[in-house]
């Protein structure tokens, strides 16, 4: 069968036809049970299970009448091609997978063939976006959806910017890097990319900066130190020496180097710690 709806649930919901043409889907109860089948296809849901799931604050009766009406809602827009997407009976509904094109599976598919670029554009923004059903269930399966795709959003980042910096793009290591901080701010392992960037694009000033931002975070939002392998990475940055990325060795181990030691803000200003990062700086690239 061929795809005749596409169903964008990453970021803002849009449903498509092929042709680009958005369906206007104002219900959010509709939008989730579309999102929720959609992840689930080719499988009979029974609709008392998938009434209570969606409308579990209401009666079995209003549950089972809210269902019905969603389902009515959703044939009234997709017309006469209703019949292509789902198979419904008395006792159960099912959606035909094949008959949408669907933006989280081509973002998984992607995340696990290592095809990152394509992953990280497809992945706009949080799962099913906005969505509030009021259902304690639903919204449990939506928000371990949610948690799942964001972690593996911030794995492809991760690997992208990684592959970026070990093929010496420092400028699109520090874009992804940046990026995937957005996505996790707490995610040391994000920071220390970041910061890897910074250095081998010879801003170190500004790794340092980051550095020195990422300790207040930790310690405003969780009360803890950054990580030993993150101070570690600071003191190579601060020596002068160009960071290797995880997992690789440092090619200029073997060459002789000169280390400038790190300025001493002696004023009150913390903001000169800034002018003292820059002017190491200075010295270490003349």
């Amino acid at each position: 069968m061929t795809a005749v709806f596409r169903l964008e649930l990453l970021g803002a919901f849009a449903l498509r036809e092929q042709g680009g043409a958005v369906i206007a889907v104002k219900s959010r109860k509709v939008r989730a049970l579309l999102g929720y089948l959609a992840l689930n296809p080719d499988r009979r849901h029974e609709r008392e299970k998938l009434a209570n799931f969606l409308w579990g604050d209401r009666f079995d009766a209003q549950a089972r009448q809210s269902l019905r009406q969603a389902l009515l809602t959703l044939r009234q827009l997709l017309g006469e091609r209703a019949i292509d997407v789902f198979a419904i009976d008395n006792e159960a509904i099912l959606l035909h997978g094949a008959a949408l094109h669907i933006d989280v599976s081509d973002f998984e598919n992607d995340a696990r063939d290592d095809e990152l670029e394509r992953a990280c554009t497809i992945y706009r923004g949080e799962f099913l976006e906005g969505i509030q059903t009021g259902s304690e269930t639903y919204e449990l399966w939506l928000g371990g959806e949610r948690t799942r795709l964001h972690d593996l959003a911030c794995e492809v980042w991760q690997k992208l910017g990684t592959a970026r910096l070990e093929s010496g793009e420092a400028p699109g290591a520090i874009e992804a890097a940046t990026r995937l901080v957005a996505l996790d701010p707490l995610r040391e392992s994000g920071h220390r990319l970041l910061m890897r960037s910074f250095a081998a694009a010879g801003r170190r000033a500004e790794a340092m900066q980051h550095f020195r931002k990422l300790g207040d975070s930790l310690q405003r939002e969780l009360g803890i130190e950054p990580d030993p392998e993150t101070t570690r990475l600071v003191d190579e940055i601060r020596k002068g020496a160009r960071p290797a990325p995880p997992g690789t060795a440092n090619a200029s181990a073997d060459k002789p180097s000169i280390a400038v030691l790190p300025f001493a803000n002696r004023s009150a200003d913390a903001e000169h710690e800034y002018f003292a990062d820059g002017i190491s700086e200075d010295i270490m690239t003349a």
